[in-house]
Formats: structure tokens, sequence, C-alpha cells
């Protein structure tokens, strides 16, 4: 429960137009070059796989 509580608070902290839903802000956050690879390694092997088992 205090986990909870302390996000709730971090999340409070946020900008509000960060934290809306619709038309939020466009909040830019950093990644390492080895998730930025990975994240494209991801990618390609779901775009490669047949429709039915990447969710099309």
């Amino acid at each position: 429960d205090k986990l909870r509580e302390q996000r709730v608070r971090d999340v409070e902290r946020l900008d509000p137009g960060i934290r809306r839903l619709i038309s939020p802000h466009i909040y830019h956050v950093s990644i390492s070059q080895k998730l930025w690879r990975t994240k494209e390694s991801l990618i390609q092997k779901i775009s490669e796989m047949p429709d039915e088992q990447n969710g099309d």
C-alpha cells in the first residue's frame, strides 16, 4: 500500500497536460542505445510474422 500511495503522489506531481487522457502533451523520454536496438529488433521480428500472429 505504501508503494501505491507513493506512485499516486508521483503521478499527481506530473503536469496536468501530461496526465490528461484527451489530447495529452507529448512527454519526451530518453532510452539507451541498447534498449533502442532491442525495441527495433522486436518491431522487425513482429513485422515479419504472419498477420494472424502479430495481432492484425
